[in-house]
């Protein structure tokens, strides 16, 4: 999905007009890009990441209007850590 948006906003780059929805798309691509970027830190990491990181990601990636591919895996992972007891730092 990130691919497919960054190629429609790569391409409307040579219109010579200022094109508002191009503009709330890139900023939106942007986010996500930055979120995935961030799980993908969290995930190379060695250790596992305390709760209040997982629901802080989640938070945040609930708001981003992309779809996330990382997002119901992080999602799990929080919900997981609830169900277990497992408590922020």
């Amino acid at each position: 999905m990130i691919n497919t948006l960054e190629a429609i906003v790569n391409e409307t780059k040579d219109i010579p007009a200022q094109l508002p929805n191009v503009a709330s798309l890139a900023s939106a691509l942007k986010k996500a890009k930055d979120w995935v970027a961030t799980v993908e830190v969290l995930q190379a990491n060695e250790h596992d990441p305390y709760l209040d990181v997982l629901e802080d990601l989640v938070n945040q990636g609930r708001t981003i209007p992309v779809r996330l591919d990382p997002l119901p895996q992080v999602g799990r992972c929080e919900f997981i850590c609830h169900l277990c007891g497992l408590n922020s730092r």
